[in-house]
């Protein structure tokens, strides 16, 4: 068995240019693909940034710092793209689309807020602006009157209210702390609340669901071109091998295993060089390998089945294409699983493209809710389906020896 181990595995090392150069032009592909995609979804009006005029006159400089907090520390950095221009510019770009809105900030704005009173800032708009737009309008009109206007009233009320007393040495200092407190207030309120994201499907967050998919697809891709190595039409060396004592068992645990260990440490040499550009993709190293060695077997058991049942190379190839496709897609890999039908949903369950996904999910999840017990049945029933394979591939090159 260690011969013929060795030699599959010399077989495969004289074939890995050609598999090397297979594999990257199906990654390029994905690539390619994921790249249009995004660049469709970047020019996407729906997906870009709102963007606010400002006009402002004497305080422009003022202006100008408090635009660039907002957009170095506020959570409206995301959605809201700020631009100072004159309001001629402004009424310009808004008659030509270019801005949603722009606001105007009257004389002396900064300096009167500094000294207690808040002069109103005029927001304008085009009455044909609808959707998210008015919605923001609105929003943002209701935002700088309780969160400007309201919370300026009280801090400078208290100052009042100190002088009145006879606490003004204490007025200004806590005036200023008052302030500081208030803006670190705006600027951190995002952290008064926790965001649970239920996911999309396995727990999965959109993105990793669809880098999970991706993975998925990609490792059955790799197996594509072994339908040329594996693919035989004349059995008389299997048959002379079973009569010196190595049977079809010993042939294909050999095969299966040298596949195995090839593609596996193919996987590792790409990952390492992903885990040393994005650090983040591997959370977890251990669970990694035997996640990686566990699916490897299981596609090696599923490639040679496939080239056991083919006729010749072509239908090998074909077969092996169309039924990754297919199962991938019935799986849910290209796309969320709760929007195929019901009947599907719970086959995806059963199929070993769904429990490779499955596994794959548990890694993406060791950072947040990662269930070992979980883990373990995913683990269990992979190397179930590449044993099942195993034992089918077996039985049909045993017949196929017998009928020589």
């Amino acid at each position: 068995m260690n011969k013929y181990f060795c030699l599959q595995f010399k077989r495969l090392f004289k074939f890995s240019p050609y598999i090397f150069l297979v594999s990257s032009f199906f990654v390029l592909v994905i690539l390619l693909c994921g790249y249009g995609y995004y660049v469709k979804e970047k020019n996407n009006p729906q997906n870009q940034k709102i963007k606010i005029g400002v006009v402002g006159e004497s305080d422009i400089n003022q202006l100008q710092m408090g635009l660039l907090a907002l957009e170095s520390f506020d959570e409206t950095k995301h959605i809201l793209d700020f631009e100072l221009m004159t309001e001629q510019d402004a009424i310009f770009a808004l008659n030509k689309d270019q801005i949603v809105a722009y606001m105007i900030f009257p004389e002396g704005f900064v300096d009167n807020i500094l000294a207690g009173s808040v002069k109103t800032v005029s927001f304008v708009t085009k009455s044909d602006v609808l959707g998210i737009d008015l919605m923001f309008k609105e929003e943002l009109t209701k935002a700088v009157s309780s969160l400007l206007i309201e919370a300026q009233k009280g801090v400078y009320g208290i100052q009042y209210l100190l002088d009145n007393n006879g606490y003004s040495r204490y007025s200004l200092k806590y005036l200023n702390k008052m302030n500081i407190e208030y803006i670190k207030f705006i600027i951190n309120r995002n952290q008064m609340y926790e965001v649970t994201e239920i996911g999309v499907g396995e727990n999965l967050s959109f993105i990793e669901y669809i880098k999970t998919g991706l993975i998925v697809f990609l490792f059955m891709l790799f197996f594509l071109p072994f339908s040329f190595l594996y693919t035989k039409r004349d059995y008389s060396i299997n048959q002379l091998l079973q009569t010196k004592g190595f049977g079809a068992l010993n042939q294909i645990t050999s095969e299966v295993f040298s596949l195995t260990f090839f593609q596996s440490s193919f996987i590792f040499i790409i990952f390492f060089i992903t885990k040393i550009l994005f650090p983040e993709v591997l959370p977890g190293f251990l669970l990694f390998i035997i996640t990686i060695i566990s699916i490897m077997f299981l596609l090696s058991c599923f490639t040679l089945f496939i080239c056991e049942i083919s006729n010749n190379i072509l239908n090998s190839l074909l077969l092996n294409f169309f039924l990754t496709v297919i199962l991938c897609y019935i799986s849910g890999c290209f796309y969320p699983i709760f929007t195929m039908p019901e009947f599907f949903q719970h086959l995806s369950s059963f199929l070993p493209s769904g429990r490779i996904f499955k596994l794959i999910s548990n890694v993406f999840q060791l950072t947040k809710s990662f269930n070992f017990i979980q883990f373990l049945m995913n683990l269990l029933s992979v190397l179930l389906y590449g044993l099942l394979f195993l034992i089918i591939t077996v039985l049909f090159r045993r017949q196929k020896i017998k009928n020589i």
